[in-house]
């Protein structure tokens, strides 16, 4: 009795350990894995950008079609990790919104910097440091004026 008690308990532990490793395999694979964002969304099918800078509030709308497809075309382009949990992190550098013809928001992204996404509940990093933050600064400049402004 005692020794099939005994292989019960083994039996059940064991199948908990293999599960839990194949569930951490298969997280760390997916978690591993690499993101690209806009994979849906045409430069051509987006009627306008809203931007807003976190550092100092200032919004602009991006209707040029040569900007948008820069920018819809740089996202799209950057191949990303993921890189931590960003639920109740509050600092935005440009937060974006992608609207289609219809004025319907296809997409939200918030860049944090050079090479940080933020499209919660994740993080996301470009090892490249390639995404579009010097040109949305131009855009901003030119759109809405500089810091002093």
């Amino acid at each position: 009795m005692k020794k099939d008690r005994n292989r019960k308990i083994f039996k059940v532990i064991a199948i908990v350990v293999v599960s839990l490793l194949a569930v951490y395999t298969v997280f760390d694979f997916w978690w591993g894995f690499p993101v690209s964002f806009l994979k849906r969304v045409d430069a051509e099918d987006i009627a306008y950008i809203e931007v807003r800078d976190g550092t100092n509030g200032k919004e602009f709308v991006v209707e040029d079609a040569e900007d948008i497809a820069c920018i819809v075309d740089n996202i799209k382009g950057r191949t990303l990790h993921r890189d931590g949990i960003s639920i109740g992190y509050m600092g935005t550098w440009f937060t974006l919104r992608f609207y289609n013809g219809k004025q319907k928001c296809v997409e939200k992204l918030i860049i944090n910097f050079y090479n940080t996404l933020r499209d919660d509940p994740f993080f996301y990093r470009d090892p490249d440091e390639g995404l579009c933050i010097d040109y949305l600064c131009d855009l901003e400049v030119k759109l809405v004026g500089g810091w002093e402004d």
